[in-house]
Parts: structure tokens; sequence; C-alpha cells
């Protein structure tokens, strides 16, 4: 059995079901403080330590745009994982083979005049593909044509 089922609840978490101390190590690793909490009346009054947990322990959900720093968190701890079907959404991870870069290259072309940048292509190509993807990009880049 693997260290770390991870399953799709929804469109937006991943539920993990593993031992406790791989919890712990997860709440650690998806653990950020928050910007300026010295300012807010919580960290002031002692009631908040300032830190943002991405992986609640209680419910044992994670937002699924992490799913790829969840694989690599397992493959430098050692650990193994698998991804288990929800009867609604599907696993987790997913690739959509019927989309091609030619097609998306050929679709970008047809909606507007604009001749779409490389990084533009790769971009919207591997949203399609994955079913969902983060964008970080500059500004200026491109962002409202891409979406």
């Amino acid at each position: 059995m693997a260290d770390l089922v991870i399953e799709k609840v929804n469109e937006v978490y991943l539920k993990i079901t593993t031992e406790p101390h791989i919890e712990y190590e997860l709440r650690d690793r998806f653990t950020f403080e928050a910007p300026n909490a010295k300012f807010m009346p919580q960290y002031r009054k002692r009631n908040w330590n300032g830190e943002i947990h991405l992986f609640d322990m209680r419910s044992k959900r994670i937002y699924i745009g992490l799913l790829d720093k969840i694989v690599a968190f397992c493959e430098s701890a050692g650990y193994t994982y698998s991804f288990e079907n929800n009867k609604f959404y599907g696993l987790p991870f997913e690739v959509n083979e019927f989309v091609s870069k030619g097609g998306v290259k050929d679709y970008m072309n047809a909606i507007t005049h604009l001749e779409p940048r490389e990084y533009q292509i790769d971009a919207v190509y591997d949203a399609l593909r994955y079913n969902r993807k983060l964008l970080i990009s500059p500004t200026a880049s491109g962002k409202s044509f891409m979406i």
C-alpha cells in the first residue's frame, strides 16, 4: 500500500489519506508566514502565530493546484503515493490526449489578428492538456489573450 493516497474531493481540493507523522510533515512543508502578520490584531493578542497552513490537518484537504508540489514532496522524502478515483470528479491527475499544440496555435491564430508568442501557446496548451494550470506571468505578457 502507498504511503499517501490522494483523492480529488472536488475541483478545488484534494484529500490525502496517510499516517499522522506524514500529515505533520505535509503541514510543515505547506506552511508560510503571512506578510505583515506582526501588525495584525490577532497576532498582537497572541491568538494567532502568523502562519498560514495550506494543508488542513482536520479535514486532510489541500488545494488541487499544489498536486505537482505534493508529488515532488513524496519523491524527495521517499514516500510512495497513489491516486484514488472519485466517481464524480475522476482522478486528481488527468491528461487530455486530444489536445495538440498545433491545434492550439491554429485556434489562437483564428480568433485574433495578433500573432501569439510561443510562451502564450505553451501556456494555453498546458492548461487545456492538464485541465487546469496556475499561470504566473508578468505585466504586459498577454494574460488576457491567453485566457
